[in-house]
């Protein structure tokens, strides 16, 4: 009976560890700010998927987006607004892009969108879908209506087979 307990007590303890580790691992790739993916997640996905792309011969495209005029943005409105913005944009990113995509905050006011198997021409209808969307969100701080626009650029990573079409 004693030994028992002490085995429940056990198994409970490892299930306690075990929820703590997973609840780490989920906040070690999360950007605590916006919620979505951080540096270090979108790192690890682009390794994957660049050598994924490269191995099958898929195209990769990411988009990169930088808020304009971020610092005088917390300089006038102040830091806790300029986080509001922020998690805006990350929600007005996110909601933009397929379940398979990747969108994730590099740094500061800086965010990225990975695309796996999707060329160049496809993202960049991404991005005018994402810049649009940017230009519609207005936030208001006290009795002003503040809009944000973005500065945005694509790369696409192709891999070209480097084996015969032809067979002798």
């Amino acid at each position: 009976d004693e030994l028992g307990k002490l085995v429940d007590e056990y198994n409970e303890l490892l299930e306690h560890v075990a929820n703590h580790t997973s609840k780490l691992e989920a906040y070690s790739y999360k950007d605590a700010l916006t919620g979505i993916g951080n540096r270090r997640l979108f790192q690890e996905r682009l390794d994957y998927l660049w050598k994924l792309a490269s191995r099958r011969q898929l195209s990769l495209s990411a988009i990169v987006f930088d808020l304009d005029y971020f610092k005088q943005y917390n300089d006038r409105y102040g830091h806790e607004v300029g986080d509001g913005a922020l998690i805006e944009l990350a929600r007005v990113l996110d909601a933009e892009i397929r379940e398979n995509d990747l969108c994730g905050r590099w740094g500061g006011e800086e965010f990225l969108i990975l695309l796996p198997e999707t060329g160049d021409q496809a993202a960049t209808l991404v991005m005018e879908r994402v810049r649009n969307a940017v230009e519609r969100l207005t936030i208001r701080v006290q009795d002003e209506s503040v809009c944000m626009t973005v500065s945005i650029g694509v790369a696409e990573h192709r891999q070209e087979s480097s084996y015969s079409d032809t067979i002798s």
